[in-house]
C-alpha cells in the first residue's frame, strides 16, 4: 500500500517540533511495513517487533533532522 506523500510530509514537519501525536501516527503508519520486512530477516515474531521500535525510538531521538529526509519511507526501511 502507498503512502500519502502529503501525509508523510506534514508527519514529518509536525514530528520535528516535537508533536507526540504525530509521532504515534507515524509509528501506526509503518509499523505493519517495518514488521514484514524485519521478519525477513530474523523470523522471529518478537525480534521483528524489537527492531520496529528501536528504529522509531531513532526517529524520534533525531526527530530535528527529519525535515532533511525526502523519502522517510525508503530511509526507514
Amino acid at each position: 500500500m502507498k503512502i500519502d506523500d502529503n501525509q508523510l510530509t506534514h508527519l514529518q514537519e509536525l514530528v520535528t517540533t516535537g508533536n507526540q501525536r504525530a509521532f504515534e501516527d507515524l509509528y501506526r503508519l509503518f509499523f505493519t511495513r517495518l514488521f514484514n520486512f524485519s521478519m525477513l530477516y530474523v523470523h522471529k515474531k518478537e525480534a521483528a517487533e524489537e527492531i520496529v521500535n528501536d528504529i522509531m525510538m531513532k526517529v524520534w531521538h533525531r526527530r530535528a533532522d527529519l525535515n532533511s529526509i525526502s523519502n522517510l519511507e525508503t530511509y526507514l526501511l
